[in-house]
């Protein structure tokens, strides 16, 4: 799964838009697009945020072959 699918998914799986979602984080909005996009990719910084607000999606956002969706389907199921 791309980086892009992997930052929309959380904020799908939050119920966020793309605004909510950056002002949840304290990134702009135009960042949360480009991200999504796949434009570009977020810095350490914002990275850091992103796991820091979502821990448990932070292992899937790090490792390539982990989705987001496969780690909340594990947490529903009370696996994770």
């Amino acid at each position: 799964m791309k980086f892009s699918e992997k930052i929309k998914n959380i904020r799908l799986l939050q119920k966020m838009t793309q605004e909510e979602f950056s002002c949840f984080l304290g990134i702009g909005y135009a960042s949360v697009q480009k991200y999504e996009s796949g434009v570009r990719k977020p810095g350490y910084k914002a990275l850091r945020i992103i796991c820091k607000r979502f821990p448990k999606y932070a292992l899937a956002l790090v490792i390539d072959d982990i989705s987001t969706k496969q780690i909340y389907i594990k947490q529903k199921e009370g696996k994770a």
